[in-house]
């Protein structure tokens, strides 16, 4: 993610304030208090200014200044994952996000933030009953003061939930949009979710699924597609997170002043991402919420993400549902944001292809099981290069719900799936109300011409509209054009005359192995550190960016000092947690589901250990199913 380029031009987050919306932030943890910054906290939960999370007092009894109390015998550095007898703190994502941020840099703790010298501070809203009030208070807290809003969590990514922001919601993100940080608008950062398992789609996330939001989603060590990935045309861009259990995880504080080298999921890469653009902030102070995403269209990198649905649109950039456009390059970002100039004002166009009366712009063909609508792009408005494309749906599916998948397709013939294939959203006496599906790849394209919108049933035998639809309205968002001579780099990042470093995992994942058959140390090494004075950089262990058809897991390295911790990845590591809420939900998903190669072990058992296996799921779905109250969606 090239964050050592940035920090060798001297930008460390400095003047730049940051706010997690989550469970709480431990404010004394020693490589946090430095940073912390009380303007930026409060508690929603407590109705206070204490932002803490409300701790596991199972842990009380433990010692964590006694070396025999972990299983390396060293207490140099604290990590909860070494940690004999440790339970499990509930309230402990907060302040692990907060530390990728902005942990502080060469105080032999646990590792540097990507904005070291941001200053960092903690909403406790995740902590209670979740209401539409509590959001916008969490949303909504010091506009005029905080930058940039982390948020690891969402609706439940089950596959079958479709759910949004509400009415005051709504309202506090369109106020910091047009209203905060002295009308440049807040920085919203968000997690895309951790559906995957489920093969859900964060499009039906209507946190992520927002204008306002920048959506960020994960790639492993070996720029593989994390287990756990939701895909959506609405996603961005992409950091570095978790991946199969031989891979490295996020190093980061922890609770009670230690670390943990196993942070993970989309909870773990929306911080990063947070980290990166308070880096662009203090390069470039005056850009505005839609010039940060300008710039991450034109900065993220194909790189070597490996999936099948890389495409390019018409302006020639590649994106993916998995990926966005690619993975952050913090080096280009904020090289990028020191000449930006800030974009025309935003123009709006609505077009209604099918309205509720029976009228529209639309014309309407049917193929097999597949609806298409056309229209031709008419608006008063001088509206030359796109942003966003925002598709509200009011429809009934024929079948399934989940069943159901939509492209639209624009003049210049990019085609963007706005909603994939749910197969666990088996409803089917309802679709979607006014619900809006978000494309942003369609960016900078000129939208005149005719758009299509295709509504395909993948389970339905014979042909037929797949839907009945109630009204298709089109929300058009961009400008009026403007040039920033900016050319679109290659996909392959090219050496000129010096090398490129990524920060790609040992201040973060942890250090790559030779080979996967090479165990990690089974002792966690205090680091060495040489003392700098306090604006140097931290200086970390990175890795010779060349271009390569595949990531290798032996990387020439370039000679630099360590100042982190070695990671011990151990086998079969529980899936990620990405914060549930409305209500809180059991930690089934977080800790007691096992991962399909358990389930193809099982399998081996015959046809009365499924029949038990069967019996059980449904015993336990029937206990634990969430019915979510319809909420009303993001209308701008």
């Amino acid at each position: 993610m090239n964050i050592t380029a940035a920090w060798d031009m001297g930008f460390t987050g400095k003047g730049v304030v940051l706010s997690m919306l989550d469970d709480g932030i431990e404010m004394t943890h020693p490589d946090l208090k430095e940073n912390y910054d009380a303007r930026a906290s409060t508690d929603i939960n407590g109705n206070d200014d204490d932002p803490t999370p409300r701790y596991n007092k199972g842990n009380d009894r433990l010692n964590i200044e006694d070396p025999n109390a972990y299983t390396t015998k060293s207490a140099s550095p604290k990590i909860t994952d070494n940690l004999k007898g440790y339970i499990k703190e509930i309230n402990r994502h907060g302040t692990r996000c907060a530390g990728e941020v902005a942990a502080s840099a060469n105080n032999n703790v646990c590792v540097p933030g990507v904005a070291y010298h941001a200053k960092v501070g903690g909403v406790r809203m995740l902590d209670g009953d979740v209401t539409d009030l509590v959001e916008a208070k969490s949303i909504g807290h010091n506009q005029d003061y905080v930058d940039i809003y982390s948020a690891s969590w969402g609706p439940d990514d089950d596959g079958r939930t479709v759910d949004g922001p509400a009415k005051l919601a709504i309202k506090a993100f369109l106020d910091g949009a047009t209203e905060g940080r002295n009308g440049k608008g807040n920085i919203f950062v968000w997690a895309s979710g951790n559906g995957g398992r489920y093969q859900d789609n964060c499009n039906c996330d209507g946190y992520t699924n927002n204008i306002y939001t920048i959506s960020i989603s994960s790639t492993s060590e070996r720029e593989n597609i994390p287990w756990y990935s939701e895909p959506c045309a609405s996603t961005l861009a992409s950091t570095y997170s978790s991946g199969g259990s031989d891979e490295k995880q996020i190093i980061t504080t922890d609770l009670r002043g230690m670390c943990t080298k196993r942070h993970t999921g989309t909870s773990a890469s929306a911080p990063l991402a947070a980290g990166i653009i308070a880096l662009a902030l203090e390069a470039n102070p005056e850009l505005s919420w839609r010039d940060v995403q300008h710039i991450l269209v034109r900065t993220s990198e194909k790189h070597d993400l490996h999936t099948k649905d890389w495409n390019q649109n018409a302006m020639g950039r590649w994106f993916s549902n998995r990926y966005g456009y690619g993975l952050m390059n913090a080096g280009r970002i904020v090289e990028t944001a020191l000449k930006w100039q800030t974009v025309p004002p935003q123009k709006l166009c609505t077009l209604v292809p099918v309205s509720q009366n029976g009228e529209g712009l639309g014309v309407k063909s049917t193929k097999g099981n597949t609806l298409s609508i056309e229209f031709d792009f008419k608006c008063s408005e001088n509206l030359k290069m796109l942003e966003h494309v925002t598709v509200v749906l009011s429809l009934t599916p024929r079948g399934r719900r989940g069943d159901l998948e939509i492209n639209i397709i624009s003049p210049l013939g990019t085609k963007s799936n706005i909603l994939g294939q749910r197969p666990h959203d088996m409803v089917q006496s309802a679709g979607f109300n006014r619900y809006e599906f978000l494309s942003v790849e369609f960016w900078d394209e000129n939208p005149d011409g005719k758009w299509k919108i295709e509504f395909n049933n993948l389970n339905t035998k014979g042909s037929g509209d797949p839907v009945v639809l109630k009204e298709v309205e089109i929300r058009f968002r961009g400008s009026e054009g403007f040039s920033q001579e900016q050319p679109i780099e290659e996909d392959v990042v090219k050496e000129q005359g010096s090398k490129e470093c990524v920060l790609h995992l040992d201040a973060l994942i942890g250090t790559l192995y030779p080979n996967d058959t090479e165990k990690p140390e089974k002792t966690t090494k205090k680091p060495e550190v040489t003392p700098q004075e306090e604006n140097d950089p931290p200086e970390i262990k990175t890795t010779t960016s060349k271009p390569t058809t595949q990531k290798q897991t032996t990387e020439e390295t370039t000679t630099t000092k360590v100042t982190t911790i070695k990671s011990s990845i151990k086998p079969d590591d529980p899936p990620p947690s990405r914060t549930i809420h409305r209500p809180k939900l059991p930690d089934d998903d977080a800790d007691n589901h096992s991962d399909i190669q358990s389930l193809l072990i099982m399998l081996i058992f015959g046809v009365p250990t499924l029949y038990l296996l069967f019996q059980l799921i449904v015993k336990y779905k029937k206990k634990d199913r969430v019915v979510y109250k319809k909420l009303p969606t993001i209308s701008n």
